[in-house]
């Protein structure tokens, strides 16, 4: 920068001389945020200390997921083929006449109900973040939805009973009177058997879905706590 000899004082500096703007640095920049399932147990399980409060705001969340819902998906088909297989043989199992019936029954209740799952689950959704934990769909909605749950529970037991009491029935003779058509009777057979066997693994990703959860929070928590201690001990 020149000094002008007349004045002794140092010109302005022009426009084209200015020093170039800062710039914040964008390591400073605020984090993403983290929306994963791992992350939402986490703040779930701070929230909702109590175990009854946190498994219904776990599932409430699990109930949520894309996996949830696909596998939805999947057993509204399921029940799809029951009520056709049910009505295709309804009498082809002189045996016991109620399996198909069984089929029937349960394959209809279950669809009803999904689609009034699904209704609240996208009234839900269309809400603000804040009030989606609040919302609850009509009282009468919910008591058919109560009520009918309770309605396939029962005749689940009913299913189970009236299958695995004819193990292994007579599937080559029809004019047999312990005789049902094989097609009907396994698929019966396996729905029920599939059935235990979807709920036992649900139960297993939970109990480590939560096991998981609980060992983060337990790791923040004596993180916290040893950071704490130090700086403690540096004052």
């Amino acid at each position: 920068m020149s000094v002008d000899p007349e004045k002794g004082e140092a010109p302005a500096t022009g426009a084209g001389d200015a020093p170039p703007p800062f710039e914040m640095d964008q390591n400073h920049a605020s984090p993403p945020s983290y929306t994963s399932l791992f992350g939402q147990l986490q703040n779930v399980k701070k929230e909702n200390p109590a175990p009854t409060s946190f498994a219904k705001a776990f599932y409430s969340i699990v109930a949520d997921t894309i996996g949830m819902t696909i596998m939805l998906g999947i057993l509204n088909g399921v029940q799809i083929a029951m009520i056709v297989i049910g009505s295709l043989y309804l009498d082809d199992c002189p045996r016991q006449r109620l399996i198909p019936i069984y089929l029937i029954v349960e394959g209809s209740f279950f669809i009803l109900k999904s689609i009034f799952d699904m209704k609240a689950r996208i009234q839900r959704n269309k809400l603000p973040a804040e009030e989606q934990e609040e919302y609850q769909p009509p009282l009468w909605e919910r008591i058919i939805t109560r009520t009918v749950g309770t309605f396939l529970f029962a005749f689940f037991i009913c299913g189970n009973v009236w299958t695995y009491s004819i193990y292994r029935p007579n599937s080559s003779d029809p004019s047999a009177a312990d005789y049902c058509h094989p097609t009907l009777y396994y698929f019966a057979f396996w729905n029920i058997t599939g059935t235990y066997i979807i709920i036992a693994l649900f139960q297993c990703c939970c109990l480590t879905a939560c096991f998981i959860a609980c060992c983060a929070c337990c790791g923040a928590a004596a993180a916290g706590k040893k950071k704490q201690e130090e700086e403690e001990e540096a004052k």
